[in-house]
């Protein structure tokens, strides 16, 4: 079993769950929904518009890691070890980090962006319930991030 440092307040050493063909096969079948929504917006009259240099780390690399690394990496395991209920497949922790996110989104963006980035967290937030894999968060969020760049 592999095991990294969680950091935080009450930090310890916490096992990363083994990796399943399960967890592979989600993670697989989100990475294409991910691109099916963006293609799907293409062919619906969107337009693919590369972004500047900046905005491309910006959108697909700074973002994603710092927001997965807070909101994945401590704000829900933290809230993973106080909040243990269930609901729907999805746990607690999850739905409180997701709309943590969103309303930082809301604050940032508006309700329309803080109320569309809530269903994508909760997915990214299910795959790293279910692996334990920051990693994982941080490309599923580049992933959804591509969307900025189709108007």
């Amino acid at each position: 079993m592999t095991y990294i440092k969680d950091g935080g307040a009450d930090a310890g050493i916490v096992p990363v769950p083994p990796l399943t063909r399960t967890d592979v096969a989600l993670l697989l079948f989100f990475i294409f929904l991910g691109f099916f929504w963006i293609g799907l917006r293409l062919i619906t009259g969107g337009r693919f518009v590369m972004p500047s240099p900046y905005m491309l780390l910006v959108f697909f690399i700074f973002a994603p890691v710092a927001e997965e690394l807070f909101f994945r990496g401590l704000v829900q395991n933290w809230l993973k070890r106080r909040v243990t209920s269930i609901v729907f497949g999805v746990s607690g922790a999850n739905v409180l980090a997701s709309a943590l996110f969103a309303g930082v989104h809301i604050a940032g963006w508006g309700v329309e962006h803080g109320l569309m980035v809530f269903a994508p967290s909760l997915v990214i937030g299910f795959l790293y319930d279910r692996t334990g894999r920051v990693s994982f968060a941080i490309l599923l969020h580049s992933i959804y991030n591509l969307n900025a760049a189709v108007v």
